[in-house]
């Protein structure tokens, strides 16, 4: 088992190929329903981006909400 754990520690001290993105934020996981349309979208702005899916996502609902709140804050006011 010793043997086995050195081996691995060996492997990992050579040079990183993958991204690792270590987030203090706590995530929760949710589903969507999304029409094929809009997917694709969001893959698009994926790939165009060079992020995931995910941070796609939470990148356009970040900037929608924020819009959305000066938005409505405007209106009230």
């Amino acid at each position: 088992m010793n043997e086995a754990l050195a081996q691995n520690a060996e492997l990992k001290t050579g040079e990183s190929t993958g991204k690792v993105v270590l987030d203090k934020d706590k995530k929760t996981a949710v589903s969507l329903s999304l029409r094929m349309r809009i997917l694709r979208k969001i893959d698009r702005l994926a790939a165009l981006s060079g992020s995931t899916r995910s941070e796609a996502v939470e990148k356009l609902a970040l900037h929608s909400v924020d819009e959305l709140i000066k938005e409505y804050s405007a209106k009230k006011s």
